[in-house]
């Protein structure tokens, strides 16, 4: 049976020798009323070891345990490279100190078994390699298990022990320099032997390899053993340089570094990349723009033979810098599919053959590259359950679902009636949120931990996944606790109790002092979460808008109306919660880096709100001449606004910088930037015109396409003549279109741009176009054509602004509206026209117009082009161009249409 490669033999040999350790202690009788008996959670005081051991009980008898101790050793070599791993985490040279000197020799003796090991009701030896027995007894510690991977468990289970004792002052005068343990046994074993997480890192921040490193030593203490890559394109491909170029990608020195450091700690490192879907990043360069269903497609197109080079380039190199036992092909969200280049051969053979051969492709591809296992996430084969019929059986399936009311036990009952592994994978719910919503993923993971258990078939584990869509704004050390969490159900499944958990695993990663209740650490938790879910309430399909209403001027509408009466009772909880912390941290002894990341996360609900509340009042109008204060009041406001917003955005960039590299975090200054120019022009105009309404410093064209309710894929020209009164006029263009446009200046092919709703950053980015196009104009008339596609069954768009500067330094400007001239086209005449170079032999009508910027274009500014600038869209942008895919998602194709009419009628 496939298996993690640290448990790859379920059943362990019984005439293999297992490893024993004894470390010898001295039995006490100290008088400590902290501890009297700890078992099955249910004592009064906690010693918090997580994951949950399986089988535990502790008494109220004590023994001493010197800071410098010997481990006596059996069946394994003392020069084993885990007990280097072993002395490296318990003489930690940061806050832990539990500063132990170790010394290491082989037992000069057999260690016998004590009987009461033999009274436990579980064939330990079936436990797999991560099983560990660890009894603390009067005169030793005594550990067994049947490999390095589950001596490695088992003292981690003691350091956090020593820990807790330590950190609680279980130690007198009478016993300088000890620590006094509890007498007590655990029977410890994992009930899944694929425990970890699926981690985006392709999306914005991209996390040095030293903050990789921290993070997967903090997730090897609490015995997580997988950690999955999402590349996209950020690891560098000698043989494809444009790919991840000056996005911060990984060397190939830097993952070896990675994986290196992951295998000493026995965790399995290998990546995920895609192979059809969400190849945007990709896609959006030039040079692979062709491999795409359509311009600007996320999706690759199956008709395209040349991807499969190119793949098979891409494949390889990856393949060359991880270990080859498993590579994640990805394939899931493939909405574009189908809808461009591929149709024809769709229509010709079906969707499931059509997909079935280019899976089989990708999958010979890997196994070409001796890769042992290749993993694929579930959605095709949801989709297209024939596929997996004919898939070869090793192929692994990996079944996500993020929402936490759901129960999935249905569709993994139709996943495992196949022979093909399943690996699960619930989320932390941490994209586009100031904070991890950990409740609701709880829930998730919860409700994945039931359908474990109750699946008959053996399953291999859970991969928890956590996503940085839109450039990631949430900074990811929050992330950590969710990465923990999901796991901690993947080795107990039967830990329930989310408060309960939190307490704990708060206390494991903070260590406390005793005056430090950890109840209250996860009540403070809790309350976090809970504000970041009254900031995040959804307002559209699917998703929150937070980082959208955060860095939105006054005068785009928000999307959340909170009262004012509401705002002034979460500012008290936010100062209250902000308070108690300051009194608390000087009590934290251990990874005080991440409750700074959670402190700023309350920091930034803080700004957000206060920025709601600071449109409130400034979109108030006096009533009377006795209120033109007001104008001052406001002028006041908003100065003290700018002062905390840009405090507060100093300090997200230098935590940004602790944990990231600095790549993408480019568009986060832009609009943080953008905020600041639009309020502190908005203070100019107060104190010169108090009592003027302020100018409109949004986009003013407006967006334009035919007159049809909803697009095909024919291409629509927009034309558009105008003169100019001298020769060597600048001329800057900036287009915005909705797929695809090509720009034509007087018959002469200017470029190229896409604006498309992505969760990736470069399309994002690269939404709003600027051209240089001085050099196709002439004195006299002129005329630009601006000709547009749509693939995506929706309406399209095309925003322009021309602004062209003569020599005396006057600025002309032409802007869309419906005074442009529009004409459709099929295919084949409009290759003739451009061949002709005659661009005008069309029917021409007038463009309608279906947006301004604020309503249609989410609070596009006007830029001044000749000084650099250019409007900057929400993340958001067009989000209901793809509403229609997601709708047929989860509903009937007629259903999904009349989703489709009432989002048109009202954008």
């Amino acid at each position: 049976m496939l298996l993690h490669p640290n448990n790859r033999y379920i059943k362990v040999d019984r005439k293999m020798k297992s490893i024993q350790v004894n470390i010898p202690i001295k039995p006490v009788h100290p008088k400590i009323e902290e501890i009297s008996e700890y078992k099955n959670n249910k004592s009064n005081t906690r010693i918090p070891l997580l994951p949950y051991p399986q089988i535990y009980h502790f008494t109220n008898a004590f023994s001493q345990m010197s800071y410098n101790f010997t481990i006596y050793v059996q069946n394994i070599n003392p020069d084993h490279s885990v007990f280097e791993l072993i002395k490296q985490d318990f003489d930690v040279e940061n806050e832990e100190e539990l500063h132990c000197a170790i010394k290491l020799e082989e037992s000069p003796k057999e260690i016998t078994l004590n009987d009461d090991f033999h009274r436990f009701k579980v064939d330990f030896s079936k436990k797999g390699p991560e099983a560990y027995y660890l009894a603390i007894k009067s005169n030793e510690i005594q550990i067994i298990t049947f490999s390095a991977h589950g001596l490695f468990n088992a003292f981690q289970t003691l350091r956090q022990l020593l820990l807790w004792t330590k950190n609680h002052s279980l130690i007198s005068s009478e016993f300088p320099s000890s620590f006094i343990l509890p007498h007590g046994e655990i029977l410890d074993w994992p009930d899944f032997s694929m425990r970890g997480i699926s981690d985006d890192i392709s999306r914005g921040q991209i996390p040095t390899v030293e903050e990789l490193m921290r993070e997967l030593r903090i997730m090897s203490h609490f015995k997580i053993n997988t950690y999955a890559m999402y590349i996209e394109d950020v690891v560098q491909i000698p043989s494809h340089p444009d790919i991840g170029a000056n996005r911060g990608a990984y060397t190939s020195e830097e993952i070896q570094q990675i994986v290196t450091y992951a295998r000493s700690r026995f965790i399995t490192v290998f990546p995920i990349i895609e192979t059809l879907g969400h190849m945007d990043n990709i896609l959006t360069l030039p040079a692979y723009a062709n491999l795409g269903e359509f311009p600007g497609a996320h999706c690759l197109s199956i008709a395209n033979g040349n991807i499969y080079p190119f793949l098979k380039e891409f494949i390889t190199e990856i393949a060359s810098y991880f270990p080859k036992l498993y590579i994640h092909i990805g394939c899931d969200e493939v909405y574009d599919l189908g809808h461009g280049n591929s149709k024809e051969l769709i229509n010709a053979v079906g969707m499931e053959q059509a997909v079935f051969d280019h899976i089989l492709k990708v999958y010979r591809i890997a196994k070409d590259n001796d890769i042992e296992n290749v993993i694929i996430y579930h959605d095709l084969i949801e989709k297209y359950p024939s596929i997996l019929e004919h898939l070869p059986s090793d192929i692994i399936v990996m079944y996500w679902n993020y929402s936490p009311k759901k129960k999935y036990s249905k569709i993994i009952n139709k996943l495992t009636a196949s022979d093909h592994p399943i690996v699960l994978s619930p989320s932390i719910l941490n994209w586009y949120r100031p904070f991890p919503h950990y409740e609701d993923a709880f829930q998730n993971m919860l409700h994945f931990s039931d359908a474990l258990v109750t699946i008959k078939k053996p399953i291999l584990g859970q991969l928890v996944s956590n996503w940085g869509d839109f450039g990631h704004h949430s900074l990811r050390p929050n992330q950590i606790y969710g990465s923990i969490l999901g796991n901690l159900l993947s080795w107990n499944s039967k830990s329930r109790n989310f408060a309960l958990i939190m307490a704990d695993l708060l206390n494991c990663i903070f260590q406390p002092s005793k005056g430090i209740n950890p109840s209250e650490l996860a009540d403070l938790f809790i309350n976090t979460v809970d504000l970041s879910k009254i900031c995040t309430a959804k307002t559209y399909f699917l998703q929150s808008h937070f980082f959208d209403d955060f860095y939105s001027p006054l005068t785009v509408p928000f999307s959340r109306h909170l009262k004012l009466k509401r705002l002034e009772q979460i500012f008290h909880t936010i100062n209250k919660i902000l308070t108690r912390f300051e009194e608390i941290i000087p009590h934290i002894r251990s990874n005080s880096f991440f409750l700074e990341y959670w402190l700023h996360s309350l920091q930034t609900m803080y700004i957000f709100l206060l920025h709601l509340q600071l449109k409130n009042i400034l979109l108030k109008k006096p009533q009377n001449s006795s209120e033109d204060n007001l104008y001052y009041t406001q002028i006041r406001i908003l100065q003290e606004f700018i002062s905390q917003l840009s405090v507060y955005f100093q300090k997200y960039e230098k935590l940004w910088l602790k944990c990231a590299k600095f790549p993408n975090f480019e568009r986060h200054r832009e609009r943080f930037n953008l905020l600041m120019w639009f309020y502190e022009r908005l203070i100019q105009h107060l104190q010169k015109f108090p009592t003027l309404p302020s100018p409109n410093r949004f986009l003013q064209s407006k967006f334009i396409w035919s007159h049809h309710f909803a697009s095909d894929s024919r291409p629509r020209l927009f034309r558009k003549a105008f003169s100019i009164d001298e020769e060597n006029s600048l001329a800057f263009l900036q287009v915005i279109a909705g797929n695809y446009c090509e720009i034509y200046c007087n018959d002469i092919y200017v470029g190229s741009t896409n604006s498309r709703f992505s969760l990736s950053i470069l399309p994002i980015k690269n939404a709003v176009q600027v051209f240089n196009i001085s050099e196709f104009l002439h004195r006299g008339e002129n005329t630009l054509v601006i000709e547009c596609w749509h693939f995506l069954r929706f309406r399209g768009f095309v925003n322009i602004l021309l602004q062209i500067q003569n020599s005396r330094g006057e600025i002309t400007e032409i802007t869309s509206d419906k005074s442009w001239s529009v004409a459709m086209s099929n295919y084949e005449t409009l290759v003739k026209a451009r061949v002709h170079g005659n661009l005008h032999s069309f029917q021409w009508k007038r463009a309608k117009i279906v947006g301004d910027s604020v309503r249609f274009g989410g609070g596009l500014f006007h830029p001044q082009l000749w000084k650099g600038e250019r409007s900057i869209q929400k993340d958001y942008f067009r989000f209901q161009d793809n509403s229609y895919y997601f709708s047929l998602m989860y509903f009937r194709p007629f259903l999904a249409k009349i989703i489709r009419f009432f989002t048109i009628l009202k954008s």
